[in-house]
């Protein structure tokens, strides 16, 4: 099971870009504890949510694409 900053370090983002996608339920995730307990991210769960976000190029369209329904709020790391 990976934490929120190693899956950030992996894809090379910052942590609130994992909080947001997690909150927002595209990432899913497990919650281990008291309270509302420590995120913890499968390599399954991992590969899942980055399967969903790929894009793929499009010899017809040069616009771009938005990879996930991920708001951003607040102060990135």
């Amino acid at each position: 099971m990976l934490t929120v900053s190693e899956v950030a370090a992996r894809l090379k983002v910052c942590r609130s870009t994992i909080y947001n996608a997690v909150e927002s339920g595209v990432l899913p995730h497990h919650r281990i504890g008291l309270g509302r307990g420590a995120i913890r991210i499968s390599e399954e769960q991992l590969e899942r949510f980055l399967e969903r976000t790929l894009v793929e190029a499009s010899s017809t369209s040069s616009t771009k694409v938005k990879p996930a329904n991920v708001q951003y709020r607040g102060k990135s790391d």
